[in-house]
């Protein structure tokens, strides 16, 4: 959700909110590159804090996403959470390469992303 309407989501400096049953953490664009990579500060109040970052090259198929997160957990629990998240992240970031191939193929189980 955007708190405010903005007409471009990846200017620097664009806040959002996403939210589960759990918590809600709050998303600023760092820095862009079009089109090569976008930086994202996220904070989880009390939870954790932390970039993302996505970079795109060109491949002679399409393009090579990767996808970096430097995170801080802010409690020993959030620290085991990131831990556990990190095993995980192979699966994770397949999941995605999947729902983003489905979106653009048109299918049925492309139109959201997961959340962290």
């Amino acid at each position: 959700m955007f708190p405010v309407e903005t007409p471009d989501d990846t200017a620097p400096g664009t806040v959002w909110l996403t939210a589960s049953s759990e918590e809600e953490t709050t998303w600023l664009v760092a820095s862009r590159d079009f089109p090569r990579s976008v930086s994202y500060a996220r904070i989880t109040p009390g939870v954790r804090a932390g970039t993302v970052t996505v970079t795109l090259a060109a491949t002679e198929a399409g393009s090579e996403v990767t996808v970096t997160y430097d995170m801080t957990p802010l409690t020993p629990v959030a620290a085991e959470a990131l831990g556990e998240f990190a095993a995980a992240y192979p699966s994770f970031i397949r999941s995605w390469e999947e729902l983003i191939a489905a979106h653009l193929a048109g299918g049925v189980g492309g139109a959201a992303a997961p959340r962290t």
